[in-house]
């Protein structure tokens, strides 16, 4: 069996010590070993080069670390958790962390992984917890605080107690607005999950209707809301039944946009109306402002989006972990929505020529 490679045959193929090298892979400035941006690179690529594994249980002993990371998430959104767990994976692996996934679909699983996971002395936790009707499992969490564990919530917030990392809703919610409004839209239909008044339950729901409703108040526009209800069942598609109530409207009374932070909702009340003859974005305009789901040009086509910030998202919630000092890791940050195929959102009346475009470079660098 091939040996794993060690520092010292690094440190002899890279023509430095033995003490550069761990310095270079630790990714962090030594008062007492300096060097270059270059040597650094040189001494990460040849460990990649030769798939370099650092001694963690002996590296955690001296340093009382075990290398760990718990992520906590709700396993019914794996569109979501591809994409966080890309960039989580490639942040630690940068660091020389490991991640234990802890996947559930009830309170009860997510308790009972709680339970697990401290056995594992981990270095940190990032959740995005589960809450219901039912509760949640904020006290069980706070067994981490106890045992000297930061735990940092992701996306959704149950406790003040814990660090958090997600997306500005309020401001997503008006910079929604802003983008219809800007398009000629004067009558929009906010489409969302019934619990958008509960500030903790659905607290972030409740912050972007927020958001929207002030931003439509301010500039003497419409805004109807569309409240649908939670699914019982997981991956179950709502918001058919609402899609036909819209379009019995009477015309003078139809929004001309729809929006919603959840673009599960939007994809079934699309296929409604295209079924029912209509054009997105000619007749009607949809933007989409949720994590929850990615709809590609395929499914539909005329849906602009308002994107989740996955990448900074998740190395944020990593960095108060591993690098609690760094910039990365300072604050609760949240972070800004950015704006894609914007060229799909047309004005009323069907036009969609290229003065009323705009692009989505244009809308990310205002």
């Amino acid at each position: 069996m091939k040996q794993t490679i060690t520092i010292k045959e690094i440190a002899k193929m890279a023509g430095v010590s033995t003490a550069t090298v761990s310095v270079a892979l630790s990714g962090k400035v030594s008062a007492s070993t300096r060097i270059s941006k270059q040597t650094r690179d040189r001494v990460v690529s040849l460990a990649r080069e030769h798939n370099y594994k650092p001694n963690l249980a002996a590296k955690g002993f001296h340093q009382k670390k075990t290398y760990l990371i718990g992520f906590f998430f709700n396993d019914s959104s794996s569109f979501v958790m591809m994409r966080l767990l890309d960039e989580l994976r490639r942040y630690c692996y940068d660091h020389s962390y490991d991640i234990i996934l802890y996947p559930s679909s009830s309170l009860e699983m997510e308790r009972r992984s709680i339970e697990s996971a401290r056995s594992r002395n981990l270095d940190g936790v990032i959740t995005i917890p589960f809450a219901s009707e039912e509760g949640d499992n904020v006290r069980y969490y706070l067994q981490f605080l106890s045992d000297g564990i930061p735990v940092v919530q992701l996306i959704y917030s149950i406790s003040d107690e814990f660090d958090f990392v997600g997306r500005d809703y309020y401001s997503a919610g008006q910079k929604a607005v802003r983008i219809l409004q800007k398009h000629g839209h004067r009558r929009l239909g906010l489409v969302m999950y019934d619990n958008y008044l509960d500030p903790k339950l659905g607290c972030n729901s409740y912050h972007f209707y927020e958001g929207a409703r002030h931003e439509t108040e301010k500039a003497g526009a419409e805004l109807q809301i569309y409240p649908i209800e939670l699914p019982q069942e997981p991956n179950s598609f709502p918001g058919g039944s609402e899609g036909e109530k819209i379009l019995k409207l009477p015309a003078g009374r139809q929004p001309t946009a729809l929006f919603s932070n959840s673009n599960t909702l939007l994809y079934k009340i699309s296929g409604v109306f295209r079924f029912a003859g209509k054009r997105i974005p000619e007749d009607i305009s949809f933007l989409g402002c949720g994590e929850d789901l990615e709809l590609p040009r395929s499914l539909l086509p005329g849906m602009s989006t308002l994107g989740t910030p996955f990448r900074s998202l998740i190395r944020a919630a990593a960095a108060k972990i591993i690098q609690p000092d760094s910039p990365e890791a300072a604050g609760r940050p949240e972070f800004e929505s950015p704006f894609y195929r914007g060229s799909t959102i047309a004005e009323p009346g069907g036009s969609s020529g290229e003065k009323n475009r705009m692009s989505s470079s244009e809308e990310i660098r205002r």
